[in-house]
């Protein structure tokens, strides 16, 4: 529900051309007759390679020889994305579970060669995508984008772009996204010319086809970070705090593990109140939320004694729900516990004891 709300925010955002000048319209025009006839040429040039490729692929690896997968291009709208496939499929028996055991050989040369991109030119074709834009990624991250963030589906995404062509996967995400909104903003022959340049001297450097811990790009957590206010991730100690850009301090707290892939964290406010206040709790919420994503945290409990209705209610429109700390163990309480924004039952739920007799606000399913 989540996911489709920000999907229309998204298309409502396009629809009024939001961000976009009269000159950078009519450039959309133009660059979208270039890539049909260039991917056109590219398809006939290519044609056989790809053909080849396509073979070896299928009597190595077996059908299907392209992968396919939905991702999000201009106006929130979904398609799916063509590649041709460098993995083989799960097979728990052959302990091919994690990509790096389903990559092979071959597929390792696909991608550092930028092969494996080829079938996308039907996408162009069709204007699911452009040669020069924010690479598409996939629906399941619609949800967790900021509103910054969504400004890169005002354009098409593409084959290539200012990311990819300053440090590829190497990039952090936050990053990746603050150069797609620079493309954005700055959208224009001379821009998308520098980017095609530069993308030539990129296939010849391997840097950055990885993010240099797996075979893949890392999964997408939320933002890290905020323009309105500073966060300050797990210390040592798992201290944690954040504050506006003033210094003034807005909430603090502990995190800890508890148990695999469950973390509990504490939440302390500031001395400030005031509904901009309010505002920049909900948005150290959300960044919280992200950083434990990013630790690889399958589960989320906050414990809180006193936050503001209206964080609240933000929590709860995130999937959050009121429990009752009863118990006194380490697990996480049972899936099965509804979590409804509507709903936020008091029940008997586990949690680490030095959390006992505490209010606790359990996400289930944080990676999702």
């Amino acid at each position: 529900m989540i996911a489709m709300s920000k999907q229309t925010r998204i298309a409502e955002d396009a629809a009024r051309d939001a961000g976009l000048n009269p000159a950078q319209l009519r450039y959309l025009g133009v660059k979208r007759a270039a890539d049909v006839v260039t991917a056109l040429i590219a398809l006939f040039v290519l044609a056989v390679p790809m053909l080849l490729v396509a073979a070896i692929i299928y009597f190595t690896m077996g059908g299907p020889v392209v992968f396919r997968q939905e991702r999000v291009t201009r106006g929130g709208r979904l398609f799916h994305l063509s590649k041709f496939r460098s993995m083989h499929d799960v097979d728990i028996a052959r302990g091919m579970v994690s990509d790096a055991q389903r990559l092979t050989r071959l597929g390792t040369i696909l991608r550092a060669t930028s092969i494996d991109e080829l079938p996308s030119l039907f996408n162009i074709l069709r204007g699911d995508m452009s040669f020069i834009g924010p690479r598409p990624l996939t629906s399941d991250y619609l949800e967790r984008f900021s509103d910054e963030q969504m400004r890169r589906h005002r354009v098409c995404a593409g084959l290539t772009g200012l990311a990819q062509t300053n440090g590829r996967n190497r990039l952090g995400w936050d990053d990746r996204f603050e150069l797609d909104q620079t493309y954005v903003e700055s959208l224009g022959p001379r821009i998308d010319l520098a980017i095609l340049a530069r993308t030539f001297l990129t296939l010849f450097d391997r840097r950055g086809i990885t993010d240099g811990e797996s075979v893949s790009m890392s999964d997408f957590p939320g933002p890290l970070r905020s323009r309105r206010l500073r966060f300050f991730t797990f210390d040592d100690l798992g201290r944690w705090h954040s504050e506006d850009m003033q210094s003034v301090p807005v909430c603090s707290g502990r995190f800890r593990s508890a148990g695999e892939a469950f973390a509990v964290v504490t939440i302390a406010t500031g001395a400030a109140s005031g509904s901009a206040q309010e505002a920049l709790m909900k948005e150290s919420m959300d960044l919280l939320i992200n950083h434990v994503r990013a630790r690889g945290c399958d589960w989320l409990a906050i414990a809180e004694d006193s936050l503001p209705p209206t964080v609240g209610d933000h929590l709860g429109e995130l999937g959050f729900g009121s429990v009752l700390i009863k118990h006194a163990v380490t697990e996480p309480p049972h899936p099965s516990i509804s979590t409804s924004a509507r709903q936020r039952p008091t029940v008997a739920a586990q949690c680490p004891e030095s959390l006992e007799t505490r209010h606790l606000v359990a996400y289930i399913g944080l990676s999702s």
